[in-house]
């Protein structure tokens, strides 16, 4: 296991205050408007009068509108509340998942060892399990669930001849039962992850030292590297490894008539900004050992030990 695991909830804690950050509030005047038109008639029912914001279930992510919200508002905001935390802690538990089943089968090959120094070139870092289809397979269950959902409501709406609702407040179905909502943003956040993360790896190319290369007879006997910081080393694609990057290319993989996108925003960003900063930590953190380097040629006796020649590493583990 490595120094530094990227968790869910770490993934989780940075995507918060990413999205708090949003300032989200939740209401519509308008609706309130209307409702209040009958509150002669509702003889002070208490889904019109004024009610506490308290988190039930999630912190809270997202504000009312109104300074004074009812009751009504309340319940519809801790609904909508409820449902984008599940969103958030599903995907940071999916890409936690991911990299980790990554980080155990990365290992390294063709390191070219010349003396004490080893040369991984890019191509070397081979790993699997950050794949979209591995991403999106740690995300079905929430993804069935919400289609059973609307299948459900779809054939409670036909038993009882109900229209669609209006556009107003969102409410806890178009986010946490939504189906298509669900899928495409999942699929936008696991295309841009995968593709980014493909990329990195095969460019990735790093230096690694290996002191007995510096005098053997022969030939290089099986020897580990150095450890080394991931960070030693670097990809052409660190660069689209970064918070507004990433974002980028969640937006350009989101297809959808968008109904709330100061939501997808508030998620796309989120979720970038948790990968960049876990990314970042886990570089600086994680080390590079056990790349075994053997063979090549050395001196032979009676010569005196010399340096190796076209030895190579292979294997190893980040750690």
């Amino acid at each position: 296991m490595g120094i530094v695991l990227i968790t869910g909830q770490m993934l989780l804690q940075f995507a918060m205050g990413s999205f708090k950050s949003a300032n989200i509030t939740i209401g519509s005047s308008e609706a309130i408007t209307k409702a209040n038109e009958f509150k002669r008639y509702l003889n002070g029912n208490p889904m019109f009068q004024p009610a506490p914001v308290v988190p039930q279930g999630a912190p809270l992510l997202i504000s009312p509108k109104s300074p004074s919200p009812a009751k009504i508002e309340v319940d519809t905001l801790i609904k909508v509340n409820n449902a984008l935390y599940t969103i958030l802690k599903n995907v940071c538990d999916a890409i936690s998942i991911c990299w980790q089943n990554w980080q155990n089968s990365a290992t390294f090959q063709g390191v070219l060892i010349n003396g004490p120094v080893g040369l991984g070139m890019p191509g070397c870092l081979v790993g699997t399990g950050m794949e979209k289809d591995m991403i999106l397979m740690q995300l079905m269950p929430s993804i069935q669930s919400a289609q059973n959902t609307r299948e459900a409501q779809k054939a409670k709406k036909e038993s009882l001849s109900l229209k669609e609702p209006v556009e107003g407040i969102p409410s806890s179905t178009r986010l946490s039962s939504d189906f298509d909502f669900l899928k495409k943003h999942y699929e936008a956040i696991a295309s841009a992850l995968a593709s980014a993360w493909e990329i990195w790896q095969s460019g990735y190319q790093v230096t690694l030292s290996y002191p007995a290369g510096a005098a053997c007879s022969l030939t290089l006997p099986p020897t580990p590297n150095l450890p080394v910081p991931l960070a030693a080393g670097f990809s052409p694609a660190d660069v689209i490894m970064i918070k507004p990057l990433i974002k980028l290319q969640m937006d350009c993989n989101y297809t959808s008539a968008e109904r709330h996108p100061q939501i997808t925003d508030a998620i796309f960003t989120s979720i970038a900004s948790a990968f960049d900063q876990a990314f970042t930590l886990w570089k600086a953190q994680t080390q590079i050992t056990n790349v075994m380097g053997a063979g090549g040629v050395a001196p032979a006796p009676p010569l005196p030990p010399g340096p190796v020649a076209g030895a190579v590493g292979t294997g190893g583990k980040l750690v």
